[in-house]
């Protein structure tokens, strides 16, 4: 049984690295010029619309899990706080370059942070 365990461990782990390669591989690939192996660009805008939502969904849902874990009931409140704005800096350090990093998928749609409207 405990080996049947360990396999099973051992197959979800690599299930989990493996989707958390495929969305950096999606993110990274919407980049208009095409992904040079390069991360850290001065400039936003580079991306397209697709990778843009695909890292405003994980930013949020990231971010989200962070305030609940550090809110439930029994969790230290003293540092929440802390915890909280560390990692929303470390999501818009990372997804400004991307999408302007708005870290609500709704409101970068609505102000066309993510969606580029066509210029007349």
């Amino acid at each position: 049984m405990a080996g049947s365990k360990a396999l099973c461990r051992a197959h979800s782990t690599k299930l989990k690295r493996t989707l958390a390669a495929l969305v950096l591989y999606l993110i990274l690939s919407g980049k208009a010029s095409g992904w040079n192996g390069a991360l850290g660009q001065t400039t936003w805008g580079e991306y397209n619309a697709i990778s843009a939502f695909i890292f405003e969904l994980i930013g949020t849902f990231l971010f989200l899990v962070c305030i609940l874990g550090v809110t439930q009931r029994g969790a230290p409140v003293e540092l929440a706080g802390i915890a909280i704005g560390l990692t929303l800096a470390a999501i818009h350090l990372v997804g400004i370059n991307i999408s302007g990093s708005s870290v609500n998928p709704g409101a970068a749609a609505r102000t066309g942070n993510c969606w580029r409207c066509p210029q007349s």
